[in-house]
């Protein structure tokens, strides 16, 4: 080797060292800002775990789990005031249940599998999937008081001063209630359904989209991409919303009004129900592969420590402390 060759050597050794120095600090520095949080530690995450038939209560202050066993498999769930609302899909049962308990209240047998639930006007409204209807429960008697019409296998029900909406998921479709009822098609299989400002969402989990629709009119303003298999979707604020994709597992924060993805985020497999803590500092996403909850903190969607669920747990509530 020449003189001149091994002094070049030399030096590109010693022009390599800074830049490696550098990379080592980038890589650090990305390293401990992916660094898990504290699990947060205020309210209480219920679960709804469908193979289990039953819910799971994580009191995250006093880090206590208290399982609730249910006659059948819970699906959706609703909170008003202190008592909590579930439909039990295949044992045609929409259950009241006391969280403080926790304990069952009342059940109403309700023929044709419940499965959304909604509050409107002070009553629950549920869809029936094999009755193709939407049906009304007072309250006070707990007990049915109206049924209205639907297309064919209505899964989800959103509520909002515009109207109530509900998605006819193998009619491609969704509705206004009324009559008569305003119906705009959407992409395939439309199984969630949200209201976040003045916009209407459905998560198509055939297309791998959101259909995005005016609340007031149901004019259609355009379809977003978002990854294959989204289940459910839930209004994060005025102008975005949060859904879960099953392939690949991501929770993807979307901008309706943009109609863009700024965000996608890795979580365990067959990722379902999300729910956003009682200060919107965290969020959490059920797993129903891995019978867990992934809890990320809002904003940052920086991981913020896992709890455990049921069996097969689907949708997710994350209730005030009491």
């Amino acid at each position: 080797m020449s003189l001149s060759t091994s002094r070049m050597n030399r030096l590109a050794g010693v022009a390599i060292l800074p830049i490696m120095l550098l990379a080592i600090l980038v890589f650090s520095r990305s390293a401990q800002s992916e660094k898990e949080l504290d699990l947060p530690t205020v309210g209480t995450i219920v679960v709804a775990n469908l193979r289990a038939e039953s819910l799971t209560f994580h009191d995250l202050a006093r880090n206590r789990v208290t399982t609730l066993v249910l006659p059948g498999p819970p699906h959706e769930m609703l909170v008003l005031g202190s008592r909590l609302y579930v439909t039990l899909g295949r044992a045609n049962i929409v259950a009241e249940v006391d969280p403080g308990g926790p304990g069952i209240l009342r059940l109403l047998q309700l023929t044709g599998e419940p499965h959304g639930i909604a509050e409107r006007g002070g009553a629950l409204v549920v869809t029936l999937e094999k009755a193709a209807a939407v049906v009304t429960i007072d309250l006070a008697t707990f007990t049915e008081t109206s049924r209205e019409p639907t297309g064919d296998t209505p899964h989800a029900v959103a509520v909002s001063p515009r109207g109530a909406f509900v998605t006819d998921s193998r009619d491609n479709a969704v509705r206004r209630l009324g009559d008569p009822p305003l119906i705009v098609a959407t992409g395939e299989l439309p199984e969630g359904i949200a209201i976040a400002g003045d916009r209407l969402v459905t998560a198509d989990n055939l297309s791998g989209t959101l259909s995005v629709f005016g609340a007031e009119t149901l004019a259609s303003l355009g379809s977003i991409p978002v990854g294959a298999g989204p289940v459910r979707v839930v209004a994060l604020d005025e102008q975005r919303v949060a859904v879960t994709t099953q392939g690949p597992p991501q929770f993807v924060v979307v901008d309706v009004d943009r109609l863009r993805v700024d965000e996608q985020v890795d979580v365990p497999a067959r990722p379902d129900g999300i729910c956003i803590s009682p200060d919107g500092r965290h969020l959490a996403v059920a797993s129903n592969a891995e019978a867990s909850v992934r809890i990320l903190a809002t904003g940052s969607w920086r991981g913020a420590g896992s709890i455990p669920a049921g069996d097969g747990p689907g949708a997710c509530l994350w209730l005030p402390a009491r």
